[in-house]
């Protein structure tokens, strides 16, 4: 993604917590498409702006189950110390534990 113009478009009143189509936000396609060396930069930049760390997508899942399933640990240690319930589960029952596996 764009880190630029994400941030101008942040500044100029861009609602953090917005939801596409699959009821992703912002952070959920930050962790998902990001490349090497991750998202951890963008993740606590959009953290420190107030994203709703409880949030889901349209599966249930949060934004720990994606950073799990990418191996982004650094990503995942930083939600968890923002309060991310670790064992939150997807509508299919699974934990970011299950998506780590």
């Amino acid at each position: 993604g764009n880190r630029k113009m994400a941030l101008s478009l942040l500044d100029h009143g861009a609602d953090i917590n917005a939801r596409a189509i699959w009821q992703n936000t912002a952070i959920h396609n930050a962790i998902t498409y990001e490349g090497s060396p991750g998202p951890l930069q963008f993740v606590r930049l959009l953290l420190s702006r107030g994203f709703d760390v409880s949030s889901r997508d349209i599966f249930g899942l949060t934004v720990l189950h994606s950073a799990a399933s990418n191996g982004w640990l650094e990503t995942v240690e930083l939600l968890l110390s923002h309060g991310i319930d670790i064992n939150a589960k997807g509508e299919k029952g699974n934990t970011a534990l299950h998506f780590a596996i």
